[in-house]
């Protein structure tokens, strides 16, 4: 098998996840592809199509609805804790300056747009410390029993003019064989050569050998290669769907906006009419008329309608930044119910993302010498603002007092409230306070 195949469920998926990506990179991208994303009008030239284009209002409600997701479960940084000797490998991550904050952003918001990201544990050749490789989707292009294979691109410099690169493709076959597990790089001499490996090299855990691939991909189900449906995929249909509408209802502006004068009864090439407050038409006859078109009727309210319906469908997919406020009545409780439902898959993808991390981390601490099980990861999965305010406070400080509650009920609302730091867990509060009496007797201070 050519290390350049391609595996059969990548190639069934590409288009979707061009599609989601295109749609998420915006206007300039989604127009560039031209007839991909807005087939031409019947009997348009190159240039009618390419006005009927740049005439369209692209709506950038993918990227927004993505920000404000990936924002919602970021509102709490993520609680991450290793083993002591690991906590300055946090900082930089990737060896490029990417903190481990910064990654885990960067893997969720892939995971909401194309439904997969991947990360590989990497070592130098000569050893050194371990980093992390995210690959987006688009890159991991095979995998079959104890293999896969990853797409890179590189640029190299011109031979003749070292300011000018030009983009060069190769592959990292990952192998896990009864020897441990190594890595090949594959390129080429010239496009025209066969693929040939021009390094090999074994990462080892301080010298052991390896024996798994340390290769990991996250999706909304969990960490498996099994690809999942991008999660915003309706959402990126109907967004597309609507700048088709926006292209038709521009195109219709432009001819009927302005009316447009017409005369009958005279000879064109005989009689030069024009038009301003300069010049006034006299006709041959009294059978000349001469007037002005204008639109009239119900096909531009219909696009317009059609618009305002794909805005409202893509609030209803989650673009609830487009979505005015609700002139509706509900109730906090209804409202709430609301919300985590549509949340449920958002915390989902939160919990792939945690267990993604967390064994990533493990991997790492492994390679390091330290204990596993010293790691741990916790992602924010509560996206509402439940921010304790001054009157719900006095309401469980007093059910406290008349012992209606405990005290760890009392401060597990004031965590849930947000009240307490994100990082404080309840035992560790409990033990700031040297006797419950102490709090009691501040309680009505």
């Amino acid at each position: 098998m050519p290390i350049n195949s391609i595996h059969p469920e990548y190639t069934a998926n590409f288009v979707r996840w061009t599609r989601s990506r295109d749609t998420y990179e915006g206007s300039d991208t989604v127009k560039a592809k031209g007839k991909m994303y807005l087939p031409a009008l019947s009997g348009q030239t190159a240039v009618e199509y390419s006005s009927y284009r740049d005439r369209a209002l692209y709506y950038g409600a993918t990227a927004r609805t993505l920000a404000g997701l990936v924002g919602s479960v970021l509102r709490r940084p993520p609680l991450i804790k290793v083993p002591e000797g690991m906590a300055h490998l946090l900082d930089d991550v990737t060896n490029t300056g990417v903190s481990i904050n910064q990654f885990m952003k960067i893997m969720l918001q892939e995971v909401l747009l194309t439904g997969r990201y991947s990360v590989l544990v990497d070592r130098a050749e000569d050893g050194g410390r371990p980093y992390l490789v995210g690959y987006q989707t688009e890159s991991f292009v095979n995998w079959w029993d104890n293999t896969k294979v990853l797409l890179e691109t590189v640029l190299e410099p011109a031979e003749d003019d070292p300011y000018e690169f030009s983009p060069v493709d190769i592959y990292r076959e990952l192998v896990l064989t009864d020897e441990g597990y190594s890595v090949n790089v594959w390129s080429q001499t010239d496009k025209s050569a066969e693929w040939s490996i021009i390094k090999s090299y074994t990462p080892s855990n301080r010298g052991l050998q390896i024996d798994n691939i340390p290769f990991f991909t996250v999706t909304p189900d969990g960490v498996t290669e099994d690809i999942s449906r991008p999660p915003l995929l309706d959402l990126i249909d109907v967004n597309l769907s609507h700048y088709r509408s926006s292209a038709d209802l521009e195109h219709g502006r432009h001819f009927t906006a302005l009316p447009t004068p017409w005369v009958s009864g005279v000879d064109p090439n005989e009689t030069e009419l024009k038009i301003g407050s300069s010049s006034a038409w006299v006709l041959p006859d009294a059978g000349s008329k001469a007037g002005f078109l204008e639109f009239t009727g119900q096909g531009l309210t219909a696009l317009e309608n059609a618009l305002k319906h794909k805005e409202q469908m893509m609030a209803i997919l989650s673009a609830r930044l487009f979505e005015k406020d609700s002139k509706v009545v509900e109730s906090a409780h209804t409202a709430k119910i609301r919300h985590s439902s549509e949340a449920s898959i958002l915390t989902n993808i939160a919990q792939s993302v945690e267990t993604g991390m967390i064994k990533i981390l493990k991997t790492v601490a492994i390679w390091e010498g330290f204990d596993p099980d010293e790691v741990s990861v916790e992602v924010n999965k509560d996206y509402l603002d439940d921010v304790l305010d001054h009157q719900g406070l006095n309401a469980i400080i007093q059910a406290y007092q008349q012992g209606v509650i405990s005290l760890d009920t009392l401060l597990y609302n004031m965590k849930k409230g947000e009240l307490l730091p994100p990082d404080t867990t309840i035992e560790e509060e409990k033990a700031k306070l040297p006797t419950e009496r102490v709090l009691e007797g501040t309680i009505n201070e």
